[in-house]
């Protein structure tokens, strides 16, 4: 149960996760997520534009500013998406 770094799958916070749990709810935002998404996102695996555009639209009705980031974060990626 060794506790790491781990990035909020909604919010961005840098968190620190216990690695054995297969889901956490992050002190800043209070949004639930899989904390295994949460360490490859911190290691910079598996955030692709595509899974940041359906964080945006899970946040709309939330919170929107987070999901202007979210939207923001994808066309960081991928500048020119097909949509």
């Amino acid at each position: 149960m060794p506790i790491v770094p781990a990035k909020c799958t909604q919010c961005g916070a840098a968190l620190k996760v216990d690695d054995s749990l297969e889901a956490a709810i992050c002190e800043y935002c209070k949004m639930p997520f899989i904390v295994e998404k949460a360490i490859n996102i911190y290691q910079g695996v598996g955030a692709t534009d595509d899974s940041l555009v359906e964080n945006g639209y899970a946040m709309i009705n939330i919170d929107r500013r987070r999901a202007e980031t979210s939207f923001n974060e994808a066309l960081k990626i991928n500048p020119n998406p097909s949509v």
